[in-house]
């Protein structure tokens, strides 16, 4: 597309030396209010955060914010997040999310980069894998499994929850291999291309996209989605390479599943989320700010963080 893309500087000194130089075309904030999950104290984030979105709005042109969910996973931080979504909204030239929504400007989720060997036996035949927390669904989705049938899960996160469910597997004498921790990437790549299904259990009033989705399509696994705008959403990309259940079906959904060849899953992935339609899609916003400008198309620059 012939863009420079660069780093946004996220500290003080940073800060201060973007203000000094000439004013840059365009930055794209991706899920930028994600910030205030990962920090011990959010209100400092929260300041830190609003400053450095000043600094953006002196020094760039035109903002691009790409919304990840509805609400954050830290009750803490939601506080100063809703805050913090109010004022991207107001202050980006377009708001961008993965699937569609009202009042946003809809550009796919890319896959994952990865190489995920189609050779591999499918052996496993449902996983989980991601943090264990509340949103995930996990207590609803185990509470309902069929007791019969396999379940692999790979992760690890809040305490209480995790005795929580190991009760709920015990009690139901349910068939799951944990393991309780976070593997590398190179590792989850290989258990992913050894996997038919994928378990995506989320609650719905969370989310928009999920990762774990998207990381399991790009190495050919197939979806188990709980029923919602999310589910509908994916199933009309691709297909019965989505199986939609909900706590009522759930065991005949696991009963009727069976496995497509990966080669042409990913073949259908490729055609909804691959590069060249993102490319399609980001191609009028980015060159859409630029109309203004005399330079050549490829001395753009674009600034991401």
């Amino acid at each position: 597309m012939g863009l420079k893309v660069e780093p946004v500087p996220f500290y003080l000194r940073g800060m201060v030396k973007m203000l000094s130089r000439r004013r840059k075309d365009q930055v794209v904030l991706n899920w930028f209010e994600d910030r205030l999950n990962y920090e011990k104290s959010p209100f400092w984030e929260f300041l830190r955060c609003l400053a450095m979105l000043l600094v953006l709005r002196c020094c760039f042109k035109r903002i691009h914010w790409v919304r990840h969910n509805f609400a954050g996973h830290d009750r803490w931080a939601c506080r100063f997040r809703k805050i913090l979504e109010w004022v991207l909204k107001h202050l980006a030239t377009t708001r961008i999310t993965h699937r569609p929504l009202h009042g946003y400007t809809y550009l796919p989720h890319p896959l994952y980069p990865v190489d995920c060997s189609l050779q591999n036996e499918r052996d496993i035949r449902f996983l989980y894998f991601g943090a264990i927390k509340s949103y995930k669904g996990l207590e609803e989705l185990l509470q309902h499994w069929d007791p019969a049938v396999p379940m692999h899960m790979v992760g690890s996160g809040d305490d209480a929850l995790q005795k929580r469910l190991r009760k709920i597997i015990e009690e139901r004498a349910l068939t799951v291999d944990w393991r309780q921790s976070f593997i590398p990437d190179a590792e989850l790549n290989q258990l992913l291309s050894r996997t038919q299904c994928v378990i995506i259990p989320h609650r719905e009033a969370s989310m928009i996209v999920s990762g774990a989705a998207y990381h399991a399509l790009s190495c050919g696994a197939q979806l188990l989605v709980r029923q919602g705008s999310f589910a509908t959403y994916l199933q009309g990309e691709l297909g019965d390479a989505v199986s939609v259940f909900n706590n009522e079906n759930l065991s005949q959904v696991l009963e009727c599943f069976e496995y497509r060849a990966a080669e042409g899953a990913r073949q259908q992935v490729a055609a909804s989320f691959g590069d060249e339609l993102l490319a399609d899609g980001w191609r009028p916003l980015l060159e859409g700010g630029s109309k203004d400008q005399k330079k050549p198309p490829n001395s753009r620059e674009v600034k991401r963080l």
